[in-house]
């Protein structure tokens, strides 16, 4: 990805996002990474849903992106947890999947995702979605109060 990119004042909202990253591949988790962090992201990684469960009680995430194909996850409980460890608190879920057509199906019978993206993850298609979920989050306009919604 180039610097362009990062410079561009459309993501610029973007800019010290903090995303929880739940999933048990490595390299998607590396390629994730050097996109978010090239936009001055924070980017941890959670390697089950009680992880990122533990994870999210000790930080405040602006958003998660979940791998809706992890071994051993319920996916809907997953997600339902994450959305209730504050009430009030909306964070937005991403689910990730191999496969497209079966993601745009996930997320219309489990209302609890806010999007989706196909892996591999595109680095623009990405930054897209974060940049959509997180302005419409009713959680990020009650956690920023700075103009970040000037573009």
């Amino acid at each position: 990805m180039s610097n362009t990119l990062s410079r561009n004042r459309v993501f610029h909202v973007l800019k010290h996002a903090r995303i929880l990253f739940v999933d048990v591949n490595e390299i998607s988790y590396k390629n994730a990474r050097t996109i978010l962090m090239e936009m001055e992201m924070t980017i941890d990684l959670a390697k089950s849903g009680a992880e990122a469960m533990e994870m999210a009680l000790q930080k405040r995430y602006d958003a998660i992106l979940l791998n809706t194909e992890m071994p051993a996850l319920d996916v809907q409980l997953a997600a339902h947890q994450l959305r209730e460890l504050d009430s009030g608190r909306r964070v937005p879920i991403i689910a990730m999947t191999t496969n497209p057509i079966r993601g745009k199906d996930k997320q219309k019978e489990n209302m609890e995702m806010d999007a989706y993206l196909s892996k591999p993850i595109e680095p623009i298609r990405l930054l897209c979605v974060l940049r959509r979920v997180i302005l419409s989050s009713s959680y990020h306009q009650s956690y920023h109060s700075d103009g970040i919604f000037d573009l």
